[in-house]
């Protein structure tokens, strides 16, 4: 079963028969809500319902005038949560890459029966700072800027800086478990086993993975962890 609508303005969807328990799907970059499709495929056999949206910038909302940061989507995860709350008893949460931190943002002292990240942005502020190393960009020229393209599909933004900075992850209290690769280079390994230890998360690093998990063999390993932790 799959009902598509819109909450508020946002596109949803919802997929799975009446259940008491929701897991909310929250998509990385390049994303889009019908990604919970196959999260969903596997939840289902345990009882799930999966609900997911279009963030800002992609799916039905690729032109929209939002924008994809984090405070123009926390509210709306906020009200994705709060919609979830008026028809589910359990809920779930599932959210990949910058989804993650997006979530982490949003719910900081909300209570999930399990969340499952896969390859998360656990500290924005050190994402930043790396990608600004790696391309060469100092404060002074990312202040002046505002915006710096440093590639066909990734800028830099002084206003996302200082959000990162000012606003960092000090809450988690939700039973977490995350799945990383070990080669991509996005992710600094000593950052997420920090961010485990901190808030008691269970932790697995995924040998010769993908960012992506999309390979077959990449998604018989994430499709296996899913069950192990579901």
């Amino acid at each position: 079963m799959k009902k598509e609508f819109y909450l508020n303005y946002i596109p949803a969807v919802l997929y799975g028969e009446p259940s008491d328990k929701v897991f909310l799907y929250i998509h990385n970059s390049k994303g889009c809500k019908e990604d919970a499709e196959s999260f969903f495929e596997i939840v289902k056999d345990y009882g799930w319902q999966v609900l997911a949206i279009d963030l800002p910038e992609h799916g039905a909302r690729k032109d929209s005038r939002e924008k994809m940061n984090p405070w123009t989507v926390s509210p709306e995860l906020t009200l994705l949560r709060s919609y979830a709350l008026d028809h589910w008893k359990k809920i779930g949460l599932r959210a990949d890459g910058l989804g993650a931190y997006f979530s982490l943002v949003s719910f900081q002292e909300r209570k999930f029966e399990k969340v499952l990240f896969v390859s998360p942005i656990v500290d924005m502020a050190e994402h930043i700072d790396g990608m600004m190393e790696a391309n060469d960009v100092d404060h002074d020229h990312l202040k002046a800027g505002g915006i710096i393209e440093i590639s066909d599909h990734l800028t830099l933004s002084w206003d996302y800086f200082l959000y990162a900075h000012d606003y960092p992850i000090k809450i988690w209290d939700a039973p977490t478990s995350m799945l990383c690769s070990t080669i991509e280079t996005n992710f600094n390994q000593k950052v997420l086993e920090a961010f485990a230890e901190r808030f008691d998360c269970e932790l697995t690093f995924a040998e010769d993975c993908s960012y992506w998990f999309r390979e077959e063999d990449e998604t018989e390993i994430l499709n296996a962890w899913i069950r192990e932790h579901i």
